[in-house]
C-alpha cells in the first residue's frame, strides 16, 4: 500500500472516532425548539418568562469539555440545583432547589462574599451551607451578582434585591417563611438591604443570619482596605459604603456570627468595636432583635471559622441556629 493511502486512511480513522465521541458526549443533552434556545444559551432579553425558565443542560464527569459558553446549569457537587437568570447579564443568576412532593416549605437564601470583588454563588463556603439545609427540606437559592471588577456600586445591591424579588416571586406562595444568610462581604449586602434606608428594599424576611459580616466602618482591618486597593478599586470605599443610621427599613431579627479571633476584617474582634456588636447596637437601639454568637471553639475563631461552624454539626452551636430559627 502506497505511503499516500495509508496517511489518508489514518486521517479518516481519525476522523471518525472523533465525531463518534462527539456524538457520545453530546448525543444525551435535551433538543429545545429553535424559539428557546437564544433563553438557554444565553441571559433572556425580551419576556419576562424566559428569566424563569429550567436549564436542562446535563452535568457530567466532562463538563469541563464543553465550549466555554455552553450554560453548564451546576459544577458535579450542586446535583438537584438548577439555573435561572433574573436579569440581562450572565452574572445575575441564581441556583435553586426545592424539595419534592412538599407543598409548603422553609427557604434559605444565600449571599456569597468575597469583598465585592470576586465570588460565585457555587464558592466552597457557599455549598456546605445549601447541603446543610437540604437535608432539613429547606427550598435553598444561592444568588450571583455582579462585582466591583465589573460594575460600580451599589449595582451589585440592585442585582441582590432583583434576585431576591425573583425568587420569592417564583414560588408562588409556597413558602413558610424565609431565613436570608449571607457569608462575609455578602453578610454585609444581606444586612444594607434589609435595614438600611440608603438602598433598595427587598419583599419580609423573617430572618438573617450573618456570618462574618462588616458592618462598622471604624473597625475595618488593614487587610480588608489593603485588598480592596491591591485590586484597583480606589473609587471604592467600604467605610463610606456602610450606611447603618436613621430607622432600619425592617424589622428582621438577626443572628450575628463572627470569630472571636477575626483579625481578618475586624480591627477588634470580640468587642463592643467590632462588627457584629455595632450592627447588634444600632438594631436593638431601633427595636430589632439581635444576637451576637462569638464562635470561640478551636479551629473555627477566623474569618472563615462560622461558615465552616455551620456545617460541622457541633452541637452547642446547632443549638443556637435552631433556637433563633424557631423562635420567631
Amino acid at each position: 500500500m502506497r505511503p499516500m493511502q495509508v496517511n489518508f486512511i489514518a486521517c479518516f480513522i481519525v476522523m471518525f472516532t472523533i465525531a463518534s465521541f462527539h456524538e457520545t458526549v453530546f448525543a444525551s443533552i435535551p433538543q429545545e425548539n429553535p424559539e428557546e434556545t437564544t433563553a438557554i444559551t444565553k441571559p433572556p432579553t425580551q419576556k419576562s418568562s424566559d428569566s424563569q425558565k429550567q436549564l436542562t443542560w446535563p452535568v457530567t464527569s466532562l463538563y469541563n469539555l464543553l465550549p466555554v459558553s455552553a450554560p453548564i446549569v451546576h459544577k458535579p457537587l450542586w446535583g438537584g440545583f438548577t439555573e435561572y437568570y433574573y436579569a440581562h447579564d450572565p452574572e445575575t443568576s441564581y441556583f435553586l432547589s426545592v424539595p419534592p412532593n412538599i407543598k409548603k416549605y422553609r427557604m434559605v437564601i444565600l449571599i456569597h462574599g468575597g469583598c465585592f470583588i470576586n465570588g460565585s454563588a457555587l464558592d466552597h463556603e457557599i455549598f456546605p451551607l445549601a447541603s446543610h439545609f437540604r437535608r432539613y427540606h429547606y427550598a435553598v437559592a444561592s444568588l450571583n451578582y455582579r462585582s466591583l471588577t465589573q460594575t460600580t456600586w451599589p449595582i451589585p445591591l440592585d442585582d441582590l434585591a432583583k434576585g431576591i424579588h425573583a425568587i420569592i416571586n417564583s414560588q408562588q406562595g409556597k413558602v413558610i417563611d424565609i431565613t436570608l444568610i449571607g457569608v462575609s462581604s455578602g453578610a454585609t449586602a444581606a444586612a444594607l438591604l434589609l435595614y438600611a434606608p440608603k438602598y433598595p428594599g427587598i419583599p419580609p424576611i423573617q430572618h438573617f443570619i450573618g456570618l462574618s459580616g462588616i458592618y462598622n466602618p471604624n473597625s475595618l482591618a488593614h487587610h480588608i482596605t489593603s485588598y480592596i486597593h491591591e485590586t484597583s478599586l480606589e473609587h471604592f470605599t467600604l467605610s463610606s459604603a456602610l450606611r447603618f443610621s436613621g430607622t432600619p427599613k425592617s424589622k428582621t431579627p438577626a443572628l450575628l456570627i463572627e470569630g472571636a479571633q477575626d483579625y481578618y476584617s475586624d480591627r477588634s474582634p470580640h468587642s463592643q468595636a467590632s462588627h457584629a456588636e455595632f450592627l447588634a447596637h444600632y438594631l436593638r437601639s431601633n427595636g430589632v432583635s439581635s444576637r451576637v454568637y462569638w464562635a470561640n471553639t478551636p479551629g473555627y475563631t477566623k474569618h472563615d471559622g462560622p461558615v465552616k461552624l455551620m456545617s460541622s454539626h457541633e452541637l452547642t452551636f446547632m443549638r443556637e441556629i435552631k433556637h433563633f430559627l424557631l423562635k420567631v
